[in-house]
């Protein structure tokens, strides 16, 4: 009897942590310190919270990058706001999952007139717990939405498969079977 009340205790307490308060405050906290550094023109600052080593940046075409590779890319965003809000936050075995939503605001001048770039991306990223610390290894892009003064320009979001997809390939979703008279 009681291994067969173990197993729903276990399944509540795995829903239960699906975005676990603690874990959202803590990494809300380093990317709120990330933001204002970036906002002030520090776009590396991301790294000290970064496990160089293991660290993979994926985008929406599943294109890999190393720490550098996307601190480079970070280096021409200069001139950004940039605030970052985390939406739901999980452990699970010395790993923290965060979802993300990031604003990119920047003003610039073109021919003469003021406009207004927006850019919102939701990614999942991945910390690993090192000692008493969290270390960012993994940014994985889901979606991207870019205006230029209210218009879209730009809109963008990860493929998701389906269990079909991913056991058997896609597929058309109509086929039609060719019938032989014989």
């Amino acid at each position: 009897m009681k291994k067969l009340l173990l197993l729903p205790c276990l399944a509540i307490s795995a829903f239960a942590c699906a975005d676990d308060p603690s874990t959202r405050s803590m990494l809300q906290a380093k990317y709120d310190a990330v933001d204002a550094a970036m906002n002030a023109g520090n776009m590396r600052q991301i790294a000290t919270y970064a496990d160089a080593t293991r660290f993979v940046a994926t985008d929406i075409q599943k294109k890999r990058q190393t720490l550098l590779q996307f601190l480079k890319g970070l280096d021409q965003k200069k001139g950004i706001q940039i605030k970052t809000a985390v939406e739901s936050a999980d452990t699970l075995d010395g790993e923290a999952k965060a979802a993300l939503r990031i604003t990119f605001t920047q003003t610039v001048t073109e021919k003469g007139k003021s406009v207004t770039y927006k850019c919102t991306k939701t990614e999942e990223d991945t910390w690993s717990q090192d000692g008493d610390d969290w270390k960012l290894i993994g940014i994985r892009l889901k979606s991207n939405y870019v205006t230029r003064d209210g218009k879209v320009i730009s809109s963008e979001s990860e493929n998701v498969l389906t269990d079909w997809e991913r056991q058997y390939g896609r597929h058309e979703s109509s086929h039609r079977r060719r019938h032989h008279s014989g």
